[in-house]
């Protein structure tokens, strides 16, 4: 399934989303815009831009867990 990166994830390595540990999908190419081209079985250091495109496999769940993630916010006292 192909999903487009939440905001959240820009400037963000595959390693550091860890996304087969929070979401248990598989991120198995990624459909780069710019350049174009499609990368497959992307690397752990590969840093996600606004215009990537993910292809993912996992449960129907699970890849709407990360379609919908969105980074905690930080309690403000106000």
């Amino acid at each position: 399934m192909d999903v487009a990166p939440p905001d959240d994830f820009y400037g963000s390595s595959l390693e550091d989303l860890e996304l087969r540990k929070r979401f248990g999908v598989f991120v198995i190419a990624i459909r780069e815009l710019v350049p174009a081209r499609l990368v497959f079985l992307p690397a752990p250091d590969f840093v996600i831009k606004p215009s990537d495109v993910l292809v993912v496999i996992g449960r129907e769940k699970d890849l709407t867990g990360v379609q919908d993630w969105k980074k905690p916010v930080p309690f403000q006292e106000g």
